[in-house]
């Protein structure tokens, strides 16, 4: 049997430091949307572990032929973060601006080398305004235009603990696809608490095995955007704030437990099954880093709880192999080496540790653990079970506490869930399952990589995704 554990939680960051001589030495030419600021601001600033400078610096690109890379479009992307990253020339070539991670000091220098034997000698240029993070992603504007969004790419320095974040054509790929077989079916109202954040557009490089993928933030690229995310480890370090915004008065004894309890917890738990029932994915690190609270104008939280960097997963089969989408993923994460990514085909174990840090520390605002506990679990059977009576109006299922170490948990065994089992044995069950079995045009592939314009053209430069 296996089981899978669902977590969120901290790990203690070695911190890395953008260069001084990147920072402006003025304020940027354009402001960052009120969203994104904010979104800085806790990144930086309200990460228990560690602080990093919120000033904004030049974050330094590449400009390659878009015939030397492989582009992978995919849904839901914004044409404008497309624009802000290919131009033409002097002599009408489009270039790529391959955006690098301020901190690295070994993956852009691969590329320049690699580049340079084919005789184009390449320099590191100026032109978009950085933000540092809690992890080695940089939110990125233009200067020009003012979109703004988020990019990942190589380092071989970073916040956290590792010391070597190369972003493989591999790993690139895997969230490439994950953000299409979640957008594939995704309509408005499917998910109830669950929000996603897109990685809608990556660049290749196989030469050097690396690429870099573009995570697109709605809320940053919306006009007169109310709503906010905020980092759930910055949620929790700062849960008395939010708690008074809310109009708890926390100077009493479990005002802010009372508050998680009925936020965090229950959107938690709600989330996790919609991640699960919906798209099959189960988080195989999903720590304080990989969601995101909406709270709305005046801080109180809307409901919705924020997934990204969902790549880092589990796949369950069973769900994953009723579209194409996911079967291309599916073969993809076959060819994985490691076994962070497992392909997981029966019982499973949710778990979330939303204030589970290096330490492993209970806030001090916690005053019973389990009415949290039971929180989470609650909402993850409520979820699961009106999922399964939209077909089956009978349909009960129950889990067991599978907390582990200060994870809360919960565990469900398909042989004592029969509803869950036949539900999810379904042979025309799709995402599309939670919309009352309406039945959608056959599966077709949207996204799309385009090779380099040198090498032979396939489809009018589209290649299949089971393909790529």
């Amino acid at each position: 049997m296996k089981s899978i554990i669902l977590s969120l939680f901290f790990s203690v960051l070695a911190w890395a430091e953008v260069p001084e001589h990147l920072y402006l030495k003025e304020a940027p030419p354009v402001q960052l949307p009120n969203s994104a600021r904010y979104m800085v601001y806790l990144e930086t600033s309200e990460n228990p572990v560690g602080k990093r400078s919120p000033r904004p610096f030049w974050i330094e690109h590449l400009e390659i032929p878009l015939a030397s890379l492989q582009e992978d479009i995919g849904l839901k992307m914004d044409p404008r973060v497309r624009e802000s990253m290919i131009f033409e020339n002097a002599e009408g070539v489009k270039m790529v601006r391959w955006i690098l991670n301020p901190e690295d000091s070994k993956y852009a220098n691969e590329i320049i080398e690699k580049m340079s034997e084919k005789g184009l000698n390449l320099e590191k240029k100026r032109y978009f305004i950085g933000y540092s993070t809690s992890s080695r992603s940089c939110i990125v504007q233009d200067p020009k235009t003012g979109t703004t969004f988020s990019i990942k790419s190589s380092t071989n320095q970073t916040a956290g603990n590792w010391n070597d974040k190369k972003e493989t054509v591999r790993a690139a790929r895997a969230g490439r696809l994950m953000n299409d077989h979640i957008e594939r079916d995704r309509k408005s109202g499917h998910n109830t608490a669950l929000g996603i954040v897109n990685e809608p557009l990556a660049y290749y490089m196989p030469e050097v095995d690396q690429g870099i993928i573009i995570r697109q933030y709605d809320h940053f690229l919306k006009a007169n955007q109310d709503t906010k995310l905020v980092p759930v480890f910055a949620f929790i370090h700062r849960a008395r704030f939010y708690a008074s915004k809310a109009g708890y008065d926390v100077s009493q004894p479990g005002a802010t437990q009372e508050f998680i309890e009925k936020t965090l917890a229950k959107s938690g738990g709600i989330a996790s099954a919609e991640l699960f029932m919906h798209y099959g994915i189960i988080y195989n690190s999903p720590h304080g880093q990989n969601f995101l609270v909406e709270v709305d104008k005046n801080e109180k939280p809307t409901g919705k709880l924020y997934a990204r960097d969902y790549a880092d997963s589990h796949l369950y089969e069973p769900i994953f192999k009723k579209s194409s989408a996911g079967r291309a993923t599916l073969a993809h994460y076959r060819t994985f080496t490691s076994g962070s990514n497992e392909i997981v085909s029966e019982n499973f174990r949710l778990i979330f540790g939303p204030y589970h840090n290096g330490t492993r520390t209970k806030p001090g605002w916690v005053v019973d653990e389990d009415v949290l506990i039971n929180s989470f679990r609650n909402a993850v059977n409520e979820r699961i079970e009106t999922t399964l009576k939209l077909s089956n109006p009978s349909a009960n299922i129950s889990n067991l506490n599978g907390t582990v170490n200060s994870y809360w948990g919960a565990s469900y065994n398909l042989e004592e869930n029969k509803d869950l089992k036949e539900w999810i044995k379904d042979p025309v069950y799709t995402a599309r399952a939670a919309r009352l079995r309406t039945v959608a045009p056959a599966d077709r592939v949207r996204s799309e990589i385009k090779p380099p314009q040198a090498r032979p053209v396939v489809r009018s430069c589209k290649v299949l995704l089971a393909g790529a």
